[in-house]
């Protein structure tokens, strides 16, 4: 987590199922708490509380971020799958954009899956290039809100080298490399 500290700091952590040994507070003075922590998530009971005091009057959302600079901002459901952390502020996300992540895992050999946030409800395309431009394989889908995925088979990539993937909604393109070996 990345804090403003010229705006608010951390004063007190209450701890959930996450305790002292799960996190790095080496860096609290730079307004930076790192955690690590592994198992299934507790729904009924929080993974810790931060108490934030603020030196002026600011929404807690736009001093508190995820970032990836100590620690890699990363979260697995119970079956491996890699999915990215949001914070959220009452019900509303903190993200207001579309992201596109790097493909998992990267090198890939036989499939990978290729992670992406919506803000909102969006019709998505993706495609695959090789290095030349050459489009090997594209998919398109409508997509909710929140984290979505797009699983890749050798198929779609059926030789071994670089590529690009690019995903585009309306308003919204970026692109990413992915290796695939033997």
């Amino acid at each position: 987590l990345q804090l403003d500290p010229a705006i608010a700091k951390i004063s007190d952590i209450e701890y959930g199922f996450a305790k002292k040994e799960n996190l790095g507070t080496n860096y609290l003075d730079q307004g930076l708490l790192t955690a690590s922590w592994n198992g299934l998530a507790n729904e009924t009971a929080p993974f810790l509380t931060l108490i934030i005091k603020a030196s002026q009057a600011v929404n807690l959302s736009e001093v508190l971020k995820l970032n990836s600079r100590l620690t890699k901002a990363e979260a697995y459901d119970g079956q491996g799958n890699a999915l990215r952390p949001v914070l959220s502020f009452g019900n509303q996300d903190v993200k207001t954009s579309p992201e596109l992540y790097q493909n998992t895992p990267n090198p890939f050999s036989d499939k990978t899956t290729i992670g992406f946030y919506l803000p909102e409800k969006a019709s998505v395309k993706l495609t695959i290039t090789d290095l030349t431009g050459k489009v090997l394989s594209m998919q398109r889908g409508d997509f909710d809100s929140g984290f979505n995925q797009f699983e890749i088979g050798s198929t779609a990539v059926n030789t071994t080298g670089v590529f690009y993937y690019t995903l585009e909604t309306g308003s919204f393109t970026e692109t990413r490399k992915m290796i695939r070996v033997e």
